[in-house]
């Protein structure tokens, strides 16, 4: 009876979705540090990643459904990273950046769409607590 009010896997959904949102976008910004003709190039091109990125999600979001994207993106952050880790030497340097650009596309949608699920699963204490961590 204690634990029944608890929402079991639903309360690791969050952080997970964090962790991999945010910790991944940490290989895909090394792999920019070459391409940068000035010092802010990396910045600029991260917070235009992810306007596009939220415009990704108002256009998607309502056709597909926010689980069909959430599970999309989080495939793409996954690929993505795993082109950039296997194939990083033998990738031509506009590939990878492109990919690059993708995965933090992607990565971005993750957090997003992680968050407002969230909110949609936890109880409301526990989505206070969480969600105002972040």
């Amino acid at each position: 009876r204690l634990f029944s009010s608890l929402p079991g896997p639903h309360l690791l959904l969050l952080p997970f979705h964090r962790f991999i949102g945010t910790g991944i976008q940490h290989c895909y910004l090394q792999n920019m540090l070459g391409y940068r003709p000035h010092f802010y190039f990396v910045y600029f091109l991260t917070a235009v990643t992810e306007a596009v990125s939220a415009v990704f999600l108002l256009l998607t979001v309502n056709k597909f459904g926010r689980r069909a994207i959430l599970l999309l993106c989080t495939i793409i952050t996954g690929v993505s990273s795993l082109l950039l880790l296997a194939l990083t030497d033998y990738l031509f340097p506009g590939i990878a950046l492109g990919i690059s650009i993708l995965g933090i596309l992607a990565s971005y949608a993750v957090v997003v769409l992680g968050i407002f699920f969230a909110s949609e699963v936890l109880p409301t204490v526990i989505r206070d607590e969480d969600v105002g961590e972040i």
